[in-house]
């Protein structure tokens, strides 16, 4: 009787460690998966923000408009070509 009680005793034990070892293995997997799912929204917002950008650089008034602020450019209004004649 206290072998087969043993046997089951140790049978027990040898099943609670593989649960804990799979327990501990999913709980870590799922905080990896929540970090990741953190990650993508980041990585989703990043990336809507530099098609915005790439959609206003595209645009000529976007650029003029940073062009007069940022490099201090102003449009020509009126601009004269002289012609010289070699004699």
């Amino acid at each position: 009787m206290k072998v087969k009680t043993l046997t089951l005793l140790i049978i027990l034990l040898i099943l609670i460690a593989v649960y804990s070892v799979l327990f501990f293995s999913t709980v870590r997997i799922k905080k990896n998966i929540a970090d990741l799912d953190v990650k993508i929204e980041i990585l989703q917002t990043e990336n809507q923000n530099l098609e915005s950008q790439y959609l206003d650089l595209q645009d000529p008034a976007y650029i003029e408009s940073i062009a007069r602020k940022k490099l201090y450019m102003t449009e020509v209004k009126d601009f004269y070509v002289v012609e010289i004649r070699a004699k």
